[in-house]
C-alpha cells in the first residue's frame, strides 16, 4: 500500500503553508523532515483527514491510519486498554491488547486510567494504540 500527494496547496488566511507537494510513500517508513512552521504536521493532519487541503489529490488513504500527537490524545474517562478498545473497535482482542500493553511496560497501567499514570505514561499508551492499528504516522517525534 502506498500513498501518492500529488500538487497539493493549504493556505491559512492567504498565507501559503504547503505549496504544490508532490510525493509517493510506500511501505515501510517515511520520514518528513523540514524546519519548525514548514507545514510538516499540516501535512500530516490533511494525511489522516482531520483537515483539507486548498487543491491537489491524495490517493492511498484506503488503510486505517493513526497518529501519536505531542498533546495527550487519550480518553481520560478510559482505562489504557479502554482506549485500545475505542480505537479498534470490532478488531480489538484482550490478549493482544494485554501483550502489547506488557511489551511496552504498561501491563500495570491497563486497568487504570490516565489521569493517575506517571508523565511518560499517557505517551507510551498513546504509541501503544497507534502500534495496535494497520498503519502509523509518528507526527513530530
Amino acid at each position: 500500500m502506498e500513498i501518492q500527494v500529488n500538487h497539493l496547496y493549504k493556505s491559512y488566511g492567504g498565507v501559503p503553508v504547503l505549496r504544490d507537494v508532490t510525493f509517493t510513500a510506500g511501505p515501510g517508513v517515511t520520514c518528513v523532515m523540514a524546519p519548525s512552521g514548514a507545514g510538516k504536521t499540516t501535512l500530516l493532519h490533511i494525511l489522516l483527514g482531520m483537515e483539507s487541503g486548498d487543491s491537489g489529490t491524495i490517493t492511498g488513504r484506503e488503510c486505517r491510519w493513526a497518529a501519536v500527537f505531542q498533546e495527550d490524545r487519550l480518553l481520560e474517562h478510559l482505562d489504557a486498554a479502554g482506549n485500545l478498545r475505542f480505537v479498534l473497535g470490532r478488531e480489538y482482542d484482550t490478549a493482544r491488547a494485554a501483550a502489547l500493553l506488557m511489551e511496552l511496560g504498561l501491563g500495570a497501567a491497563g486497568g487504570s486510567y490516565p489521569t493517575s499514570w506517571s508523565r511518560d505514561t499517557p505517551s507510551t499508551s498513546a504509541i501503544a494504540t497507534v502500534v495496535s492499528t494497520f498503519g502509523v504516522l509518528l507526527p513530530e517525534v
